[in-house]
């Protein structure tokens, strides 16, 4: 059950999962050993408030495409998501990691960037729209 707008959705047999892109090394951001997802933002890093979000709105499947210390983030995420390596990720993509992905991918599914700041609510109601049209 969600509310939106103070109408209440029954969405019973929908489901959908999450993707999070997180292979690259962030070559932009300086010689970081960090991946960008394991960045705090506050008291919080990235990739947590990402996963939250999620399951704020009822997915559960969550999956990372992790490369560049790959361990890092699976160490830290642990149990939470279910992890895909890219192991082209120095020579490839977003889209070569997407790719890498779709052996799992067996519902409707949302994609994000690893270092992409979400705002809960923006997100919630974009999620919110799509459940409708379904």
């Amino acid at each position: 059950m969600f509310i939106f707008n103070r109408v209440i959705l029954f969405v019973s047999n929908y489901t959908m999962d999450a993707l999070i892109l997180a292979a690259g090394r962030g070559t932009r951001m300086g010689d970081l050993e960090t991946p960008k997802c394991l960045i705090d933002l506050g008291d919080t890093k990235i990739i947590d408030y990402q996963i939250n979000c999620f399951k704020e709105v009822g997915i559960k499947n969550i999956f990372v495409v992790t490369g560049y210390n790959s361990e890092m983030i699976s160490n830290h995420i642990g149990n939470q998501a279910t992890f895909v390596k890219n192991p082209d990720y120095a020579t490839t993509n977003n889209l070569h990691s997407l790719w890498s992905a779709k052996q799992i991918l067996k519902n409707d599914f949302v994609c994000v960037y690893s270092d992409l700041f979400l705002i809960n609510k923006f997100f919630k109601n974009v999620l919110m729209i799509q459940m409708i049209f379904v």
